[in-house]
This record gives C-alpha cells, structure tokens and sequence, in this order.
C-alpha cells in the first residue's frame, strides 16, 4: 500500500492552515475521519491528506479556477464548466498529481470524483464522496441519516444514497446532477435494486 509521506502530509496541512478558511479547514479534518471510517483500508494519514487535499482549490477565485483549467488544459464533463462550484474538484487533482507525481492513480480520481460522480470511480472515490456528503460538519445531513449511511454494508448503496442526498440539495439550490452522475446513480439503483 502507498503511504504518503510525512514531508509531503506536512506541506499540505501548512497549505491547507494558510491558505483555507476555518469552515472548510474543519470539513476537510472532519472528512479525512469519515473517510478512514468508511475505508479504513486507506490508512489514517493517507485518509487525512486525501481529504485536505480535496478542497485545496475550494477558496479560488472563478477567474483563477478557469484560467487553470484553461492553463493547463484539464477535461471536464459536460455541464461542470457552467458552475463554478465544481470546478475545484478537477483542479485539486491536477494540483495533487503535481506535487505528489507517484500518488496512486485511485487518490487522483478520488479528488477528481467527489463532486461529480462518474462511473469510473473506484471504492476509494466512492468513500471519498459519501465522507463528503455526511461529514459531521455538513447541515443538511441528520445524524439518523448519518448513521444509516455507516449502518450500510455495501459500498454501493452507500454511494446511492448519498448521491440521492446531494440531489436534494442541488434541486434546493436549483441546480441538478449531471449527466454522467444520472447515468451512475441508474447503474447503481438497478445493482441495489432500492
């Protein structure tokens, strides 16, 4: 198993000190225990700096998420240019593949994944996603339905489920889920049949 250095866990968490505000510094800490929770497999300090580097680009400026994404070329799925909230998700990817360039691929797609989920995610990302979703930071969660998240014995309905959850919450902001996210939660409901 890939373990992160201690160095290179160190330069994030004085990046993520420095640069990200207390709300999002406590959701990322909070999410890294959630992940270990969820994916205990991970590893403590790799789930730590997974979860901080998530939402590394999270406090950027719209002009400088796009300028990077133009700047360096990154691929997006259909629809996620048009929100700015998503966009840190592809760049926190390109950040982690720069400064840790022997990084499993699994943790890259991971960082890409926990904001528009896709079929090619791996359990990782699916742990990172729902640790996203159900931190408890998170206000639009309930501690029940946290619990019935943990209380799930397949990785799969815990993705459905909290995938389900985040719709709620973008039709409440009057967005919704992409493409790729439908075709993902259509997969997953026929497999869990729920």
């Amino acid at each position: 198993m890939y373990i992160i250095s201690d160095e290179n866990l160190k330069v994030l968490e004085n990046k993520a000190l420095s640069e990200l505000d207390i709300r999002r510094l406590l959701h990322s800490l909070s999410t890294g225990q959630v992940l270990y929770r969820l994916y205990p497999q991970c590893g403590k300090k790799n789930a730590r700096f997974i979860a901080l580097f998530h939402d590394i680009a999270h406090h950027w400026t719209s002009f400088e998420l796009r300028s990077y994404i133009k700047d360096h070329n990154i691929h997006l799925e259909d629809g996620e240019e048009a929100r700015d909230i998503l966009l840190h998700a592809p760049i926190a990817a390109d950040l982690l593949r720069r400064m840790v360039p022997d990084c499993p691929d699994e943790w890259v797609n991971a960082i890409r994944r926990h904001t528009i989920p896709h079929k090619d995610m791996s359990e990782l990302s699916y742990a990172l996603f729902v640790a996203d979703i159900i931190e408890p930071t998170r206000p639009f969660i309930r501690d029940e339905e946290r619990e019935k998240v943990y209380a799930m014995k397949s990785n799969d309905a815990r993705m459905l489920y909290s995938m389900r959850e985040q719709g709620k919450y973008l039709r409440s902001q009057g967005c919704d889920h992409l493409k790729c996210t439908e075709e993902l939660m259509d997969i997953l409901s026929k497999k869990c049949q729920i």
